[in-house]
C-alpha cells in the first residue's frame, strides 16, 4: 500500500491522531479526476534524479520517499502571519513544510510564474499561479482538491505570490492553507527535493 492509499484508508479520524499531520483525503477525496496535465507542465519531473516517480502528479501530494521522519508535534498557531487583501495567511517555516512533504501530509502548489516553475520547483508541487492572467493556466488542479486538506503554497520569496495564492484559497473557504515563509529560495538553499529544467539531478535527494 503506497502512502496515498494509506492516507485514504486511514481516514479523517485516524489522521487526527498523527502528531504534526492533518487529514488528507488522498485521491479518493477528489470529486473528479483533473485532466492528466492539469497544473502539471512538462517540467514537472525534469531532472528528478533518484527521487521516485510520481504516479498521480495532479494531486499535489509528494511521492513517498524512503524513511519517513519521526512524528513530532507541529503547532500552526505559533506560525507568523501575513495579511493579504484582508486575509491572514499563516507562514510555515521551511523545516515544517519539508516535514509535511516527507510525511505526505500536505498538498503543494507553486504560485510563481511559469518560467520560474519550469526552471526549478518543489518536487511533487503542481503549478497554480497567483497571477491568473497567465493564459496557459487554463486548468488549476486545486479546483479538484478537497477544501479541508492541508495546502502549502509558495512563491519566489520577495514576489509575494505564495502568500497571494494562499490568501485567495483561504478566501475561497479552503480550511488549512499556508505559505512557505520566505518562499522557494529557502527550500532550495536547504537542499530539499526539487525538480526542473535547471536542476542538477545529482542534487535531488529527499
Amino acid at each position: 500500500m503506497d502512502r496515498r492509499d494509506y492516507l485514504a484508508a486511514l481516514g479523517v479520524a485516524g489522521l487526527a491522531g498523527l502528531a504534526g499531520c492533518s487529514a488528507l483525503s488522498g485521491r479518493d477525496g477528489l470529486s473528479d479526476d483533473p485532466p492528466a496535465d492539469c497544473g502539471v507542465p512538462e517540467s514537472f519531473a525534469a531532472n528528478r534524479g533518484a527521487l521516485p516517480a510520481d504516479e498521480t502528479p495532479a494531486d499535489g501530494i509528494p511521492p513517498a520517499v524512503d524513511g519517513d521522519p519521526p512524528s513530532h508535534e507541529v503547532d500552526p498557531d505559533v506560525f507568523p502571519t501575513a495579511t493579504v487583501d484582508g486575509v491572514d495567511v499563516r507562514l510555515a517555516p521551511v523545516g515544517v513544510a519539508h516535514y509535511w512533504w516527507r510525511r505526505g501530509a500536505a498538498r503543494f502548489a507553486d504560485a510563481r510564474r511559469r518560467d520560474a516553475y519550469d526552471g526549478a520547483h518543489v518536487y511533487g508541487a503542481v503549478w497554480s499561479p497567483a497571477d491568473t492572467t497567465d493564459a496557459s493556466a487554463a486548468c488549476d488542479p486545486i479546483d479538484y482538491w478537497p477544501d479541508g486538506d492541508r495546502i502549502v503554497c509558495y512563491g519566489g520569496g520577495t514576489d509575494g505570490y505564495g502568500r497571494q495564492r494562499a490568501a485567495a484559497l483561504a478566501a475561497a473557504d479552503y480550511d488549512e492553507v499556508y505559505a512557505i515563509r520566505h518562499g522557494f529560495p529557502t527550500w532550495r538553499r536547504a537542499g530539499h527535493p526539487v525538480a526542473g529544467r535547471d536542476v542538477d539531478p545529482a542534487d535531488t535527494t529527499g
